[in-house]
């Protein structure tokens, strides 16, 4: 490699680096190894003090994977097989198909809180309590969680977290839950329940975000096919760009 692109690359991977180190404030485990971000407690945000939704800290979690896979470094390599750990926690198998929630199952929106007088025990003075949130993970969001998934089952050297068996059950969220097939054009839904309301029409184009577990499916492909818009939106978001690249590769 010619020495002025190395020196660009060195750069681009230590501003990575640099970029997550920010967050390390934010940075927690639980005491069976889940990784996670969360919001601090002062922050004047709605959950401040909770973690934040499954989909926001996988975000994280890509990078992580990613700079644990070409530096080496340990503490990326940890924290990613901490946030796989959070998520492979999170999906409940049943006959083969995995659901997992859009709030981490283990965190604070999850079950809820009372108010108790005490910001310490309520989480801050924004959000001093809230319900219970269990919501199934929406197929707009899930696209992060599949990216993540996928990037870190095929990441070499890093600790086995997902089996075959798990992704082919996420797998199967697709082509069992997440797509509507009962007595009319196949449709995705809004989220990865298997019972949730059908989606909206620019949801339909999310389809392409399951495509890279046609590995563990050959029925994905399919059902992109026939679900994805012969004219998708315009990409109005980054979300339409990545499923169009998708569709393209």
């Amino acid at each position: 490699m010619p020495a002025s692109v190395r020196r660009r690359v060195d750069g681009y991977l230590d501003a990575a680096d640099r970029a997550l180190r920010v967050h390390d404030e934010q940075w927690g485990t639980t005491d069976d190894g889940r990784g996670f971000y969360r919001w601090l407690p002062d922050e004047p945000v709605s959950f401040a003090g909770a973690e934040l939704p499954t989909n926001e800290f996988l975000a994280m979690g890509r990078t992580a994977v990613q700079l644990a896979v070409v530096t080496g470094d340990a503490r990326w390599r940890e924290r990613a097989a901490a946030m796989a750990r959070a998520l492979h926690g999170d999906l409940a198998v049943t006959d083969g198909v995995a659901v997992w929630p859009y709030w981490p199952g283990f965190g604070r929106v999850y079950h809820g809180w009372q108010a108790t007088g005490s910001p310490k025990t309520d989480g801050s003075d924004v959000r001093p309590s809230y319900r219970a949130v269990t919501v199934p993970e929406d197929v707009t969001h899930a696209l992060i969680d599949l990216d993540f998934l996928c990037l870190y089952h095929g990441a070499p050297g890093l600790p086995e977290v997902f089996t075959r068996a798990g992704v082919r059950a996420v797998a199967d969220t697709f082509t069992r839950n997440a797509v509507e097939r009962r007595g009319r054009a196949p449709r995705l839904r809004h989220d990865v329940g298997g019972k949730g309301r059908r989606g909206t029409d620019r949801e339909q184009a999310y389809a392409a975000a399951w495509l890279p577990l046609r590995r563990w499916s050959r029925e994905v492909p399919r059902l992109v096919r026939v679900v994805q818009p012969s004219a998708p939106p315009l990409p109005l978001m980054g979300v339409d760009t990545y499923c169009a690249a998708l569709l393209a590769s």
